[in-house]
Order: structure tokens, then C-alpha cells, then sequence
């Protein structure tokens, strides 16, 4: 009788053993199910605002909305690329065309001593301009914007994508 007693207790402890493993296999699976998830998650984020273009002239600064969808507060600074803080905020933006003869880009009637553009539709460019710019080796331009979504972003220069609500410091 005991004998069968601990018999079932050792194909109990099995059958728990068993179990447990597959329960942890289970839970990595769903563990890397949700990250592919999220990770599908985040691409789609980032697919609203991928065809965003920034360019940078020295004193100028464009930004280039090619996506499909409008884009709103975007805002631009010239960062450092050493320490990553601010050497100077835009003085004036506004929407932009080509100038006479299709070489150049002009400001439109409109443009404003406002350092935010607050809705950028598809095929639209603005530019922030930026009177008190000395030309240090370790610039960038970098934009932070608003998808459609309601996320916002961080573009510098280098088409660099990352999502950040931080504007007061660059993150390459």
C-alpha cells in the first residue's frame, strides 16, 4: 500500500514537473508574442510620420511634410551634437514655396515671430529661421512634431526618428 502510495506521489511530482515546463514554454511564447506585437505596434507609429523630411541651410531650417496625413506643433531648434542642449531657438516660421524660377525656398505671406507651426498638411514645407545662429561644427537641427495620433516625435537633420515629448534635450 505504501508502495503505491509513493508510486502515485512520484507520477504526481511528474506530471506537476511536466506542467511547469510547459507553462514556462507557454509564457515565453506569449512573452515574444507581445513584443512582436508591440514592436508591429511601433512601426505603425512610425509610418505616420517616416516621409517627415528636416534640411537645414545654417540659418534655415525646413521641414517637409510627405506623408499622407497632417502633422501639428512642430517646432525646431538648433541642438549641439556634443552636449545636446539647445544653442538656439527658431525667431520666425511660416509656410514656404518655391521662389521665383522654381530655385529657392521664400516665406508666404504670414509667416510669424512664433518658434511652433501648428498644422503641417501633406506636401506642405515650413521653415523656422534663425537670426542669431553662429555656425558651430557640432550643430544639428532637430524638429519635435505631432502625428496624427497624437505622438510626438523627435527628427533631427540625419532623418533620425525617435519618440520624445523632451524638447529641451537631443537624442540621437
Amino acid at each position: 500500500m505504501l508502495e503505491l502510495q509513493a508510486e502515485d506521489l512520484r507520477e504526481s511530482i511528474k506530471e506537476r514537473q511536466r506542467e511547469a515546463k510547459l507553462s514556462a514554454r507557454r509564457d515565453q511564447l506569449l512573452d515574444k508574442q507581445l513584443a512582436e506585437a508591440e514592436a508591429r505596434e511601433e512601426s505603425e507609429r512610425r509610418r505616420l510620420v517616416e516621409d517627415v523630411e528636416v534640411l537645414f541651410t545654417g540659418t534655415t531650417g525646413y521641414v517637409e511634410n510627405n506623408s499622407r496625413r497632417p502633422i501639428k506643433n512642430v517646432t525646431c531648434k538648433v541642438m549641439s551634437n556634443v552636449d545636446r542642449h539647445t544653442l538656439v531657438t527658431a525667431d520666425a516660421c511660416g509656410l514656404v514655396d518655391r521662389g521665383p524660377g522654381g530655385q529657392g525656398w521664400i516665406f508666404l505671406p504670414g509667416a510669424k515671430n512664433v518658434p511652433a507651426f501648428e498644422t503641417l498638411r501633406p506636401g506642405s514645407r515650413c521653415a523656422f529661421s534663425f537670426k542669431d545662429l553662429k555656425t558651430e561644427p557640432d550643430q544639428v537641427l532637430v524638429a519635435w512634431l505631432t502625428d496624427d495620433a497624437g505622438h510626438r516625435w523627435q527628427l533631427d537633420q540625419y532623418l533620425h526618428l525617435v519618440r520624445s515629448d523632451d524638447e529641451s534635450e537631443y537624442l540621437p
